[in-house]
């Protein structure tokens, strides 16, 4: 026996509900669909928004730790180079004023070149840390500063050789001088011992060495004052390559200057330089002139 179908009973149902039901029924169903799509949209279009916020995130998180990294790196290659920039200048001014005393440095002396070799060796630092024109700068500098060096060694020789009478007067005098000192000490010891023949002696004795120090000091000042035409014409010989040096260091400190963020400048420190070479020619000349009024020639000894 076949069991009695339900499908009539269903339809026999839905044909006994109301068409308002229908209608409210398929306008609920209507507006939750409708509902479920906007809610669907806007999470898809939040999803989307969520993703770009987090794809920028990424990118300006890459992006500072690039930059923080680029900026750490910056940071030790600005120290690096203050170390190394300010070494090289007090290098350079420590070579200038070598330079400038090699006239009273004995002939053959130990150390001529000490100055020299520190400037190159910092120098060449400045060559490896450097911008490539601060680096074009340093290597021009290193070649003006070494044969500025050499020619101002060569041409100092002759007062170096004249400056020789002078010291050779600065240790007899020197020995003089302890003499001198020696009686005294004896001449103190005399009187407490009431030795007055030693004492008349010995007073004699230092009224002479003192007489024979006189006439050693009067010589070496003649001495001293005969190389000043020496002196004159060694200055005279390297001056233009001294400001030929000091130029090229003026436009290589205001590169380096740029390098560490400071103001270059370069054209007022060019300007302030030409100054000084006017007022330094002009200082050095009266100075030679004032004390070369009445010079012996050189190598000669006045009585």
């Amino acid at each position: 026996m076949t069991a009695p179908s339900s499908a009539p009973v269903v339809v026999s149902w839905f044909s006994t509900v109301p068409a308002v039901v229908w209608s409210g029924v398929i306008g609920a169903l209507a507006g939750a669909f409708v509902s479920f799509l906007t809610s669907w949209q806007s999470n898809r279009a939040s999803l989307r928004r969520l993703r770009e916020q987090h794809k920028r995130d990424d990118r300006q998180a890459a992006a500072q730790r690039e930059h923080d990294a680029n900026q750490k790196n910056e940071d030790r290659k600005s120290a690096i180079r203050r170390e190394i920039y300010g070494q090289a200048v007090e290098d350079i001014h420590a070579l200038l004023a070598a330079i400038g005393g090699l006239a009273d440095r004995p002939v053959g002396a130990e150390g001529d070149t000490n100055a020299l070799q520190a400037f190159l060796k910092s120098n060449a630092k400045v060559w490896l840390v450097a911008d490539a024109p601060a680096a074009r700068l340093s290597r021009n500098l290193a070649s003006t500063m070494s044969e500025y060096f050499m020619a101002a060694l060569t041409s100092s020789v002759p007062t170096r050789q004249a400056m020789e009478v002078v010291r050779q007067f600065d240790r007899r005098i020197a020995h003089g001088e302890e003499d001198l000192r020696a009686v005294d000490v004896e001449a103190r010891t005399a009187v407490a011992d009431r030795d007055d023949d030693k004492l008349k002696a010995l007073t004699a004795s230092s009224q002479w060495i003192s007489s024979a120090l006189a006439d050693l000091r009067r010589n070496r000042d003649a001495a001293f004052m005969s190389t000043l035409p020496l002196r004159k014409a060694w200055f005279e010989g390297n001056f233009e390559q001294l400001m030929a040096a000091q130029q090229l260091m003026v436009r290589q400190v205001s590169a380096l200057r740029a390098e560490l963020h400071l103001e270059a400048d370069e054209a007022e420190f060019l300007r302030l330089l030409e100054d000084m070479k006017q007022r330094a020619h002009a200082a050095v000349g009266r100075a030679f002139d004032f004390a070369g009024g009445d010079q012996a020639e050189p190598g000669t000894i006045r009585a």
